[in-house]
């Protein structure tokens, strides 16, 4: 959370450096340029001297008073959260006063105590903020998003009011949670709620002399209209705000993907559209708190080393790449902080890590194009079940992007034979930004595959689509790659202990002869030295005409005692059967995968070819 107010911090100055006057001020953070002030009342005083629009950055505070921006000297507050930064008041006046249209606040937790929490003078906003108290709105088009607030009230002192609540929860007891009062003749009052609560008053809204209520998707008491509803909104408890996970109301909002005007976090900083309900689809939840999904278990099993991107120092901006550790890369793949803020751009926050326990980096394409990152893992110690096709492997990841962005990260296993040639490829995502409903976000994916017959190493690459701008907003985190043998784990070389040596088995005929019955006949022995057996698999590829691949075509089990010389047979398969038909000698390889008794696994390749018999018939 303070990496992201530092960052904040960098791009309020820059986007402040064409005004001059301009200052922000900063209460609890430490960043160049920015004017250091002990408390929020030296801040906001400060502030009232300038006539053009100042910041002020609040930190990880409780400060008590009355804190105000003055007519004409408009003011931009920023917290670090709800649960953060707190300003409080026991005395008479608001809270917090914004008197300037221009004036915004966002991030912070008011408390009003007898007196309201906030007054909005002149049409000013409040985003992603809980309000404890009353909320006084006097004249001007003011605006209240993803906040919570005990009770609002509107009136036409000045000029007409048009107030806009959405995503608000408000929340009491009492005559009405909304009230709008224009008894001047020529003047009135607009409320427009949408995706809100407003419960546990007498009457949800009260409307005096010329105030009209608009509201969509929207619970109350005594609902009306196709896209409202009455339902209790299921909250966690008496007086506490927050949603039960199995609340009517998640993912029961306005429908469609998030708009670049709405607000894109909660009135805690989650991400404001998610798919709470599970099926499948996001979208908004009715009222200030989005219901996050739970996060994703960690994968057991997992053989990637750094699959979370948490070793080594992850970049704070979108002009620098470090490398991530244990991953090859191409171009500029690289690692990033959540909470990362680059100029007006944020990358995905910190509540993002928090509701997919994502840790506190995460993997990007990177500035430029065509970055990806591979990383390897040998299972060659489990290849005698796999080639008996008795593998299988889980891939899986947090994958995601920004906003509306094109971008895609996909993750992709492939399974590479002895000589390092891909036999096939699992793949995970995209996740387009049409699934994410354009909010900057990682969902988890995940995909089961079985390993093909001579898997000897898995190949695990991080890539995107084709970037849509100068920085490829494909995000991954969490990749896990989770091998599964029937019959129990990957086996592995024993350590800790000492180990005899153990060659594997020799292929003694390199003249591969199929008889009649299709059936082709190999030698292995199995030394002396070895401890009690070699067990395991032989695989015969060939290549079943000139220039094409060599392909799969007999494998058995065997079992060969110590110091002996087993003479075994195979059947071909049917594309091997009419291979050697057509011709009367193949090239190719047999493959062989044994175990000794202590648990060691030795894998060889042997060119050989296959020779039709004289009593072949085709």
């Amino acid at each position: 959370m303070w990496r992201r107010l530092l960052f904040v911090v960098v791009a309020l100055i820059a986007v402040s450096a064409a005004r001059a006057d301009a200052a922000t001020y900063c209460v609890g953070v430490k960043a160049d340029g920015c004017v250091a002030k002990d408390t929020p009342a030296e801040a906001f005083s400060a502030a009232r001297s300038d006539a053009d629009r100042d910041t002020i950055l609040l930190g990880r505070l409780t400060a008590e008073g009355a804190f105000a921006d003055a007519a004409g000297r408009p003011v931009r507050i920023i917290g670090l959260g709800g649960e953060a930064t707190r300003l409080r008041q026991g005395g008479s006046a608001p809270t917090l006063r914004l008197q300037d249209a221009d004036s915004s606040a966002a991030e912070l937790r008011v408390d009003g105590g007898s007196a309201a929490a906030v007054q909005l003078d002149a049409g000013a906003s409040v985003s992603s903020a809980l309000l404890f108290g009353l909320v006084l709105v006097r004249g001007g088009e003011a605006s209240l998003s993803s906040v919570v607030a005990n009770g609002v009230a509107a009136n036409c002192d000045a000029a007409s009011s048009r107030l806009d609540l959405d995503h608000a929860t408000v929340l009491g007891s009492g005559e009405a949670g909304v009230r709008g009062d224009c008894a001047t003749s020529g003047r009135t009052v607009a409320l427009t709620v949408d995706d809100s609560i407003v419960w546990g008053f007498d009457r949800p809204f009260a409307a005096a002399g010329n105030t009209t209520v608009a509201a969509s998707y929207s619970t109350y008491a005594g609902a009306t209209g196709s896209t409202n509803n009455a339902l209790d909104p299921g909250f966690a408890g008496p007086g506490d705000w927050r949603l039960r996970p199995d609340s009517p109301l998640v993912d029961a909002g306005r429908p469609g993907p998030l708009s670049e005007s709405e607000p894109h976090e909660d009135a805690l900083g989650f991400v404001r559209i998610v798919d709470g309900n599970g099926d499948g689809v996001p979208r908004r939840d009715i009222g200030a708190q989005e219901v996050q999904p739970p996060a994703p278990a960690p994968a057991a099993g997992n053989v990637l080393s750094n699959p979370g991107a948490e070793a080594g120092d992850a970049a704070s901006d979108d002009r620098s790449s470090p490398a991530p550790p244990s991953w090859s890369r191409t171009g500029a793949f690289t690692f990033v902080h959540y909470g990362t803020v680059a100029g007006l751009v944020p990358f995905p926050s910190e509540r993002v890590a928090q509701a997919t326990a994502a840790g506190e980096a995460f993997f990007a394409a990177g500035p430029g194009k065509d970055g990806a990152a591979t990383q390897s893992y040998s299972i060659a110690d489990s290849s005698p079940e796999i080639d008996m096709g008795k593998g299988a492997v889980t891939l899986s990841a947090l994958l995601g992007g920004y906003r509306g962005s094109g971008d895609g990260a996909i993750a992709e296993a492939a399974f590479r034979d002895p000589f390092g040639r891909t036999l096939r490829t699992a793949r995970i995502g995209p996740v387009t930004a049409a699934e994410r409903a354009n909010a900057t976000n990682l969902l988890p994916r995940a995909a089961r595959a079985r390993l093909p017959p001579l898997t000897r190493t898995i190949a695990v690459t991080l890539r995107s689509t084709p970037s849509a701008g100068a920085y490829d907003d494909a995000y991954f985190d969490n990749v896990a790659l989770v091998p599964q043998v029937r019959g129990g784990a990957p086996h592995v070389s024993p350590a800790g202990r000492r180990v005899r040596p153990f060659p594997g088995v020799a292929l003694l005929n390199r003249r591969v002869a199929v008889d009649s019955r299709r059936r082709a006949w190999v030698r292995l022995a199995c030394p002396s030295a070895v401890v009690r057996r070699c067990r395991g698999t032989f695989v015969i590829a060939v290549r079943p005409a000139k220039g094409a691949g060599e392909r799969r075509v007999a494998r058995r089990a065997v079992r060969v005692r110590r110091g002996r010389v087993l003479r075994a047979w195979v059947k071909l398969s049917r594309e091997g059967r009419r291979a050697i038909g057509a011709r009367r000698r193949l090239a190719g390889h047999v493959f062989t995968a044994v175990r000794d008794g202590q648990g060691v696994t030795r894998n060889a390749t042997a060119p050989v070819k296959l020779v039709r018999g004289s009593g072949f018939r085709r």
